[in-house]
């Protein structure tokens, strides 16, 4: 038996399922004007911290590069590389050059360790202090050994 609904309940659930129909209609349309704003805020963000970051790495990287200009034009630096025999003793000017090494160290929390190996003196300075090349690949065999 089927039922018959009256024509005055028809039209009452009739405008109440339009009425529904547009405020979900409206809803929607605002949920996706929103999700479209977050995903423009998300990508202006995404840009931002990577453009930061991009000028924090080149500011680094520019203050460690005057550093190593600055060690290569150091005293001690440029007098050790005028030197073509092998060093056996080791002269306070070089293990001040090991502190400053290790002042650029402490300074810079990117830098794990600064090494600069002299060949034709035979020695290796760097932030823990001075050795000869033998002794520091002795002490360091993971390190590759490169004899060019």
């Amino acid at each position: 038996m089927v039922r018959k609904i009256p024509k005055t309940s028809r039209q009452w659930i009739r405008s109440l399922l339009f009425v529904a129909a547009l405020v979900l209609f409206l809803c929607s349309a605002v949920s996706v004007f929103i999700l479209i704003s977050l995903k423009k805020t998300l990508l202006a963000n995404t840009v931002n911290t990577a453009e930061f970051t991009k000028n924090t790495i080149d500011a680094n990287l520019l203050e460690m590069q005057k550093d190593v200009f600055g060690l290569d034009l150091h005293p001690v630096t440029v007098h050790i590389k005028k030197i073509n025999a092998r060093v056996d003793s080791y002269t306070s000017e070089y293990y001040a050059l090991a502190d400053q090494l290790q002042n650029y160290k402490n300074i810079h929390a990117v830098i794990a360790g600064i090494y600069v190996h002299f060949p034709n003196a035979g020695m290796i300075i760097g932030n823990l202090g001075c050795c000869s090349s033998e002794s520091y690949y002795n002490l360091e065999p993971h390190r590759p050994i490169s004899r060019e």
